[in-house]
């Protein structure tokens, strides 16, 4: 069982670094990276040294976090589409 368990989590791995190279691919990415990048500099300017280091950690926090959201939410899509699938008979 932990062999399934440890491929399971290697394909999701897999899946959730082949989806979000294609997510950083698309306009809608590279829009939200050029409005980040603007949002810096605003607040680089607008701010002391140690405040701006204050808030890029901040910011770090708040990646983290939603990294770690959007890779669960992945999973359980997956998870949840299996269990559609058996519900309509699709899988036994």
């Amino acid at each position: 069982m932990q062999t399934t368990t440890i491929d399971f989590d290697e394909f999701m791995s897999f899946s959730f670094e082949t989806a979000s190279q294609k997510f950083y691919a698309t306009n809608e990415y590279h829009l939200l990276k050029d409005k980040i990048e603007i949002m810096e500099q605003d607040y680089q300017e607008r701010f002391s040294k140690d405040d701006s280091i204050f808030i890029e950690n901040c910011f770090d926090v708040l990646l983290e976090l939603e990294g770690s959201q959007a890779e669960f939410i992945y999973r359980q899509g997956y998870k949840d589409c299996v269990q559609l699938l058996k519900n309509l008979e699709v899988l036994a």
